[in-house]
């Protein structure tokens, strides 16, 4: 993989970096960047953001930062590694591989491990059905992320992916996603660089996707999972994610693919209503959403000036609302500036 594409399969599935200097030391992305716990929260979590002593907010888990201290992410080619082990395994295996690669003259740090728990029903690959899914919709022109913010008690989807052809149009105009993105590269313009796709915007329809990953054993769990999503009116399409081939019979989609990758998407039985206020509203939040990944590109002092703010000591809550104050087209403007220094 190239790196931008690796750091993307590492925060995704938590697949982690070997160290270069210590077999028991690991990195992966995975949980370090998120902003908000729940749709329309006025929370941030920590993540991009972290609190400081005073109550104050500043840039935590940037992609910028991460590479800062780790510059590995951001450089040759990387190779992903299955490794199957057993909890009592684990460390000796990771261990027994550094080995290799050390006496095989290679970087550890470019390589990755992806662990299949033999020990575990299912290998504990879900949040690799979750890349198949982000990746699929990915490629199919829209912003795909897992374990995407939802309300109390009704879950967190495992994941979703989103296409809104006004937004779209402008941030592929920018070069800042190829046909689609997954969301964390919005944030991580700034140590990637932008894209060089250039094709026209051709899906002009709104359209938003939910999925759920498990082992095909669980079907009924994911149905009640996805009743709860379905419930509340948000999205267009509902999918079950699986890792083997199934007959579909389900109200809800399939998503699947066979021994040698090939990817089988099959919609649902019936088409579930649509509650347009709060569409709307989601909507809106996305919106405000991807500006939080986008403007963390930025450093403090710029990120402090596009928020209309003379101080650099800010709280969660003056954020949350300057950035949805914020016009879209204004934050690509700061933002393109910015990257002409990179």
């Amino acid at each position: 993989m190239t790196p931008k594409d690796a750091y993307m399969y590492s925060a995704i599935t938590g697949s982690e970096y070997l160290s270069d200097h210590d077999p028991a030391l690991h990195f992966s992305p995975k949980g370090l960047q998120s902003v908000f716990a729940l749709y329309r929260s006025n929370q941030l979590s920590t993540g991009l953001f972290a609190c400081n002593n005073n109550d104050g907010i500043e840039f935590y888990h940037t992609t910028a930062n991460i590479a800062q201290s780790r510059p590995f992410i951001k450089v040759e080619d990387k190779y992903i590694i299955p490794l199957e082990v057993t909890s009592s395994s684990e460390l000796s295996a990771k261990q027994g591989l550094y080995k290799k690669l050390i006496e095989a003259g290679k970087e550890p740090s470019n390589y990755l491990v992806t662990l299949i728990r033999m020990d575990t029903f299912g290998g504990g690959l879900e949040p690799f059905l979750e890349y198949v899914f982000c990746r699929y919709y990915k490629e199919s022109g829209y912003i795909t992320e897992n374990q995407i913010p939802l309300r109390y008690g009704i879950g967190t989807p495992d994941a979703g992916a989103f296409h809104m052809p006004e937004i779209f149009t402008k941030l592929r105009d920018r070069g800042y996603i190829d046909q689609g993105a997954f969301l964390l590269e919005l944030a991580s313009l700034s140590v990637f660089g932008k894209s060089n796709y250039k094709a026209k915007q051709e899906n002009l329809d709104e359209d938003l996707v939910v999925g759920e990953a498990k082992p095909p054993t669980v079907t009924a769990q994911i149905e009640r999972q996805l009743d709860k999503y379905s419930s509340i009116g948000l999205f267009d399409r509902y999918y079950r994610i699986l890792p083997s081939p199934v007959r579909n019979s389900s109200k809800y989609g399939l998503i699947t693919f066979n021994e040698i990758g090939k990817i089988t998407v099959l919609d649902g039985k019936i088409k579930f209503p649509i509650n347009r206020i709060e569409r709307r509203l989601y909507i809106a939040w996305l919106e405000n959403y991807f500006k939080f990944y986008l403007l963390s590109n930025l450093n403090w002092p710029e990120f402090c000036k596009i928020l209309g703010q003379k101080s650099l000591k800010l709280t969660k809550t003056s954020v949350i609302n300057a950035v949805n104050r914020l016009e879209f087209d204004n934050v690509l403007d700061v933002l393109e500036s910015s990257l002409e220094k990179f």
